[in-house]
């Protein structure tokens, strides 16, 4: 697999086989970290947050606690075409103030709002806000379209962050883990 460049990162977006909603062409600073087109990925910023600790309401800030965890949503909707394959990583600058964002795969064909998962590996708190850079997207391509794209219970995820989500129920429909409305199989 080859990992795209910026130019081919933003011919692909232009040609409109890869979508980044909103996309910034050139790199952008927002408190002192970067978002938008890098030299060889994208840097995406946060949207909404889940508080774990308030019945999981959408907040737009919060202090994470060191050991805490929590899920958030990309401010970016993306949709990746049949030859690419995107993994989210860490931005650098975040992950030496202990700040982990955990490396996720999306599969050629996904789309929607990444859920991204935080964790504060620090000794002190750190203060996580919406519209802050908080990871980097790097797009390989494939050998070829493949002809198995994705098409399984996280496509098509809203801003909203999505919680993991078990087997289908009976009624043949996904349900978050600890929704009471699931089939447990029981």
């Amino acid at each position: 697999m080859t990992i795209l460049s910026a130019q081919s990162i933003d011919a692909y977006v232009q040609e409109g086989e890869l979508t980044i909603e909103p996309y910034e062409a050139f790199s952008k600073t927002y408190a002192g970290k970067s978002y938008g087109l890098t030299a060889a990925g994208y840097d995406i910023r946060l949207g909404k947050i889940r508080h774990p600790e308030r019945d999981h309401a959408i907040v737009e800030s919060l202090w994470l606690r060191p050991g805490g965890f929590i899920l958030a949503a990309s401010f970016e909707r993306v949709v990746i075409p049949d030859n690419l394959q995107v993994t989210v990583h860490d931005k650098s600058s975040w992950a030496r103030q202990g700040l982990a964002a955990q490396t996720t795969v999306l599969e050629p064909g996904w789309y929607g709002h990444i859920t991204l998962e935080l964790s504060n590996h620090s000794d002190k708190a750190i203060l996580i806000s919406t519209g802050m850079p908080i990871a980097q997207l790097v797009f390989h391509q494939l050998d070829r379209p493949t002809d198995r794209p994705y098409m399984g219970k996280y496509q098509g995820q809203s801003d909203m962050p999505t919680e993991a989500i078990e087997a289908l129920s009976s009624e043949g429909e996904y349900h978050e883990l600890g929704d009471s409305d699931g089939d447990d199989g029981a």
